[in-house]
């Protein structure tokens, strides 16, 4: 509750793995994995393995991929993806 209502330290890396979403009656069928770090978003599509990273100081709507310009981010989220989804789960 508190993430969601942003209480928690804005630096803290949260990874949500496996997120699926499905509505027929709107064509949606998503299913992501994605990491946040406070100001940076990585999204990737478990289907295609595609991967966004997002600035959301910069922008906040979500429009433009800044994994060129911020590699090195993109890989650290990539790398807590990969270890979330490494890690034995009940």
């Amino acid at each position: 509750r508190p993430l969601l209502q942003g209480q928690t330290d804005r630096h803290r890396e949260v990874v949500f793995a496996g997120m699926t979403h499905q509505n027929p009656a709107q064509e949606i069928d998503l299913d992501w994995d994605l990491a946040w770090d406070g100001r940076h978003k990585l999204v990737r599509d478990h289907r295609s393995g595609a991967t966004l990273l997002f600035d959301l100081e910069t922008d906040p709507g979500e429009l433009v991929d800044c994994t060129p310009d911020q590699p090195e981010v993109a890989a650290r989220l990539t790398s807590l993806l990969d270890a979330e989804l490494a890690r034995p789960h009940d």
